[in-house]
């Protein structure tokens, strides 16, 4: 529960007259005797960065509670005291300042009864208007668009709901929240920290989530189509029946991810790790059985082309490049590897542009080895197997 405790009679009265989508109660009084009415209540502080308790409402808090004081920093939690910051090192406020503020306690006022003041209004001479419009916005339609969120400690914060579309939270502390239908589509989430978050159901469509870790987040029926997710550790996490159309996953760690049900069209998963995922149901991905339909079948077998000389790796020493021979590879197995040892080929359309200036062979790979051709998830046209005889080569050069 939120307890509003401000002298300002007109700043109680006015935010008394808004619909608020959490429980608040309202006080004209000293937030002190505030206080003994709701022993167990945290006062939120009027902070600036450094801490410094020279005057306002710090100066009582800190005075009061001087061994809770030594242990301050954003986002705390003391017995008494609940940390937070509402002017600059040069003890000014502005809107992104009290936006951040505000964002804090909504975020644990649901799980913590917290006292909270004008914050920004006196020392930091934030106009009683402009703190108005930031409350009814936060406390009215849970609106934090584009809030400065960036490093926040958020760790189990709950904020089921709400509007962070947009936001920078790069490097924030969600563990462990519940971000239960939120909208953080567009919002900046690098490098931040949301293992065993609760996301269901959340819109993060076109959100920058690199370098993330989501390990064991449940993720089910969430939106995040466009999305920037390359370099996430998503270990565990539960992504059932998610929208990841045109998801960015390259290097994304999806190891013993539940993905039942999801929708993968378009993603880009090069060099995932899908090791012990649960693709059951996936949509999107392409099957081995669609890519060789691309290609002629014959009676021997099906026909394919390779490009030799002039590509990205040297072919093997041993071959022996001539029409007729039969070449082998090693290969990768991990369908995650784009790009693996083994005999890569693809279709003639594939293989001529994409190396105009190799040579390119008609190829043959017969029925009993289409065993080793691996087809990788997010393939660009090209293919891989452990054998392969020369035909002919098409092109002059």
């Amino acid at each position: 529960m939120l307890i509003f405790c401000d002298k300002n009679e007109k700043l109680i009265s006015e935010l008394k007259e808004i619909k608020a989508v959490i429980d608040i109660n309202y006080y004209c009084e000293d937030i002190l005797n505030i206080k003994k009415k709701y022993p167990n209540a945290k006062i939120a502080t009027a902070s600036n960065p450094s801490f410094i308790a020279g005057g306002g409402l710090d100066k009582i808090l800190s005075a009061k509670y001087p061994e809770e004081w030594k242990l301050a920093k954003e986002s705390r939690f003391t017995n008494n005291l609940f940390f937070i910051l509402s002017i600059d090192n040069n003890l000014k406020s502005n809107y992104k300042i009290i936006q951040r503020a505000l964002a804090l306690v909504f975020a644990y006022c649901k799980k913590k009864d917290i006292i909270l003041t004008g914050i920004g209004t006196g020392i930091g001479g934030l106009d009683i208007m402009e703190f108005t419009h930031i409350f009814i916005e936060i406390f009215n339609s849970a609106d934090m668009r584009d809030a400065n969120m960036c490093g926040a400690d958020m760790r189990g914060a709950d904020m089921r709901g709400a509007n962070m579309s947009g936001a920078d939270m790069r490097g924030a502390d969600m563990r462990g929240a519940d971000m239960r239908d939120a909208d953080m589509s567009g919002a900046n989430m690098r490098d931040a920290d949301m293992s065993g978050a609760d996301m269901r159901g959340t819109d993060m469509r076109g959100a920058n989530m690199c370098d993330a870790d989501m390990c064991g987040a449940d993720m089910r029926g969430a939106d995040m189509r466009g999305a920037d997710m390359s370099g996430t550790n998503m270990r565990g996490a539960d992504m059932c029946d998610a929208d990841m159309c045109g998801t960015n996953m390259r290097g994304t760690n999806m190891r013993g991810t539940d993905m039942c049900g999801a929708d993968m069209r378009g993603a880009d998963m090069r060099d995932a790790d899908m090791s012990d995922a649960n693709m059951s149901g996936v949509i999107g991905i392409p099957t081995s059985e669609q890519f060789i339909s691309k290609f002629e079948k014959i009676k021997a077998g099906i026909i394919v082309y390779k490009a030799i000389n002039n590509t990205e790796y040297d072919k093997n020493k041993k071959w022996v490049i001539k029409e007729d021979e039969i070449i082998s590879e090693n290969v990768n197995f991990n369908l995650n590897n784009d790009c693996g040892c083994g005999i890569n080929f693809g279709t003639k359309e594939y293989v001529i542009e994409k190396y105009p200036t190799s040579d390119i062979w008609e190829c043959l790979i017969e029925w009993d080895w289409l065993a080793d051709v691996i087809v990788p998830y997010n393939t660009d046209g090209k293919a891989r197997c452990a054998k392969l005889k020369l035909l002919k080569k098409i092109n002059k050069k």
